[in-house]
């Protein structure tokens, strides 16, 4: 997982750590490079949490997940769950390439809820 930023004058993102790169103050964007599954589920969600609490001007958090070639349940279930701590509530969720307002998390849920 790496904080991104923009190379200038391009569409290119590139981690902060290694390059020279733009960043927004309201926006932290993070590329994942592993598939999330329930054993690195806690990881996930505790290093993301532990970002937006480390930067409170933070209001977006934008995940590219290219790189993601398998999610599970738990996985799912963890980017679904929206405003579990306060630090989840101030980040809004927005729809990425090929996804609708209604697919993510402030949506519908990426799973429809069954009620018996």
């Amino acid at each position: 997982m790496a904080e991104v930023g923009r190379v200038a004058e391009t569409e290119h993102f590139r981690n902060v750590l290694r390059h020279e790169v733009q960043t927004h103050p309201d926006v932290l964007a993070v590329r994942v490079d592993e598939s999330l599954y329930f054993a690195n589920t806690a990881f996930l969600e505790d290093e993301l949490l532990a970002r937006v609490a480390d930067q409170p001007r933070i209001n977006h958090l934008v995940l590219i997940m290219s790189a993601v070639s398998f999610i599970d349940a738990s996985a799912l279930e963890t980017l679904e769950t929206p405003g579990r701590t306060p630090a989840r509530r101030r980040c809004n969720h927005a729809p990425g390439r090929g996804e609708r307002a209604s697919d993510g998390p402030a949506g519908a849920g990426f799973i429809p809820s069954y009620a018996g």
